[in-house]
């Protein structure tokens, strides 16, 4: 480990985790609507109903994919924000992850 050296990670920007999971996870929702209209799946379980009771009636589609990707994408986008705060506030307390960085070896 003599060729690199060692980079820490102090904080993550809040902002850039909501707006990448976020993002992710809407892509994800959008894509699990199109498959299920294709194979005709109900899309909302049990548990999604309850908590949010406008889905009850839903059926497949890209409506349905939207929609749920939207949710998925929201809900990701704040957990992983939290993640991301809890991070910072812990880094700050303890120091943060330390990745080794490898120098590339040139070819000559």
């Amino acid at each position: 480990m003599k060729n690199g050296k060692y980079l820490e990670i102090k904080s993550v920007d809040v902002m850039s985790a909501f707006k990448y999971f976020g993002g992710i996870f809407f892509i994800s929702g959008v894509i699990l609507g199109l498959f299920s209209n294709i194979l005709r799946i109900d899309l909302p379980s049990i548990e999604m109903v309850r908590i949010f009771p406008f889905l009850a009636g839903m059926k497949p589609g890209v409506i349905a994919g939207i929609i749920l990707g939207l949710i998925y994408g929201i809900s990701a986008g704040i957990g992983f924000s939290i993640f991301a705060l809890l991070y910072n506030f812990f880094a700050a307390l303890f120091g943060g992850i330390k990745i080794f960085l490898a120098k590339e070896k040139s070819e000559s």
